[in-house]
């Protein structure tokens, strides 16, 4: 992609920070909001996941740059794909209450 891919280092630093940043504002009694899942996936996810196609909404261009792909909210492949986000979510920054 452009301007990447992002090294490992880099994500790890990125997790690293969310944790500090999570743990403060939990020492400080307030409530995280962390990000929702809103359906988007790589171009290449039908390689993968062929049984996505059908659920696919085309995103089109921007700037000449190929948008990544949506997966439509009522088809169950999105409960798939969001049930996988919030569960690795949780799994790396404790349980939320609010997206």
């Amino acid at each position: 992609g452009f301007g990447g891919p992002v090294s490992q280092r880099w994500i790890d630093a990125q997790a690293s920070l969310q944790h500090k940043l999570l743990e403060r504002m939990r020492e400080f009694g307030m409530f995280p909001i962390l990000q929702a899942y809103c359906g988007m996936v790589p171009s290449s996810i039908l390689k993968v996941f062929p049984e996505a196609k059908k659920a696919i909404i085309p995103t089109g261009e921007w700037c000449g740059f190929q948008r990544p792909l949506c997966l439509n909210p009522s088809h169950k492949v999105f409960n798939l794909f969001a049930e996988t986000f919030y569960s690795e979510q949780t799994k790396l920054f404790g349980k939320v209450f609010y997206y």
